[in-house]
C-alpha cells in the first residue's frame, strides 16, 4: 500500500473520536464525572494522534523522530489503558450489567459508565495506531 493511501484509513479514527466526543456530549451522561474527564482526554489524544502522523509523514526517515513520536503516544496508550482497567475494576461486580445484562446499577450509571468505556477505548486504539503506524516504502530504509 503506499503511503498516500495509508491517509484516508488513518483518518477514521480520529473521526470516530470526534463522533463520540459530539455524541456523548449531548447524552444525558455527559454531566457525569466519568464521561467529562473522558470526553477532554478524546480531544487530547485526537491531538496526539493528529501530531504523531504529522511527524511520521514529514519525518519519516528519521529514527529519532519515530522513537519519540512511540513513545509520546505509548505513554498516552498507557493511560488510556490504566482508565479502562480502573473503570472494569471499580465496577466489577456489575461489569456485565455495563456489556447489556441486568444488574443493580442506575440506568444513568450504566450510560456514563458505557460512554467513558467507549471513549477511552477510543483513545486507545488511536495512540496503538500512531505507534503502528510509518510511511517509509517497501523498499526503504
Amino acid at each position: 500500500m503506499k503511503p498516500v493511501e495509508k491517509l484516508p484509513l488513518l483518518l477514521m479514527p480520529p473521526l470516530g473520536a470526534i463522533a463520540i466526543f459530539v455524541i456523548s456530549g449531548r447524552s444525558g451522561a455527559a454531566a457525569h464525572d466519568l464521561v467529562s474527564g473522558a470526553r477532554d482526554w478524546v480531544l487530547i489524544c485526537v491531538s496526539v494522534y493528529t501530531v504523531a502522523l504529522v511527524v511520521a509523514w514529514f519525518l519519516r526517515h528519521s529514527w529519532p523522530a519515530a522513537m519519540g513520536r512511540m513513545l509520546l503516544c505509548g505513554l498516552f496508550a498507557y493511560v488510556g489503558i490504566s482508565r479502562i482497567v480502573d473503570i472494569v475494576g471499580r465496577h466489577w461486580s456489575n461489569v456485565w450489567q455495563i456489556f447489556g445484562a441486568a444488574g443493580s446499577l442506575p440506568t444513568d450509571e450504566v450510560a456514563a459508565l458505557r460512554w467513558a468505556l467507549a471513549a477511552w477505548t477510543v483513545c486507545l486504539g488511536m495512540m496503538v495506531t500512531a505507534i503502528a503506524t510509518g510511511f517509509e516504502g517497501e523498499g526503504e530504509s
